[in-house]
């Protein structure tokens, strides 16, 4: 059985011999995990292989019993994945005062908007449109003297 090192970025392309080793320890009832372990390679590296395997076999015209004979599936158990939630400590820690205890955020009371009718906002709009418009006619004016005093 040949080990090779769990490095980082293990991008080994598969041998005859790492093939063969995990259509073995497939047939023997491993799981991906096991097989992983045993090739030096990660658990979805052995899982692509497998997958793309039996791919290459599909495609071309393989029947999916003879496929699952020469190449059984055997998904890696999911115990692992399955995650407990954490017990939520509620009771204060009294006996030691620099230990954290759990703050419960306080409910923010909405405040109403207020409708100021717009008013303010629109005479605003139109006192910058009358201002706007006296500087364009100031200019205006002053192009036109300027041109008017070449001739």
């Amino acid at each position: 059985m040949r080990r090779r090192s769990n490095a980082t970025f293990n991008n080994f392309k598969w041998s005859k011999a790492d093939h063969d080793l995990m259509v073995a320890l497939l047939k023997e009832g491993k799981n991906y995990a096991q097989i992983a372990k045993c090739l030096g390679r990660s658990v979805k590296g052995v899982e692509q292989h497998a997958y793309q395997t039996r791919k290459k076999l599909k495609d071309s015209g393989m029947s999916e019993e003879r496929i699952s004979e020469l190449l059984p599936t055997n998904p890696r158990p999911r115990a692992h994945m399955i995650r407990k939630p954490k017990p939520v400590k509620t009771e204060p820690h009294i006996n030691n005062p620099y230990k954290h205890t759990p703050k419960q955020k306080a409910e923010k009371e909405e405040e109403p908007i207020v409708y100021s009718g717009g008013a303010l906002f629109e005479s605003q709009i139109g006192n910058l449109l009358i201002a706007s418009a006296a500087c364009a006619i100031g200019i205006w004016l002053l192009v036109g003297i300027f041109i008017a005093s070449l001739f």
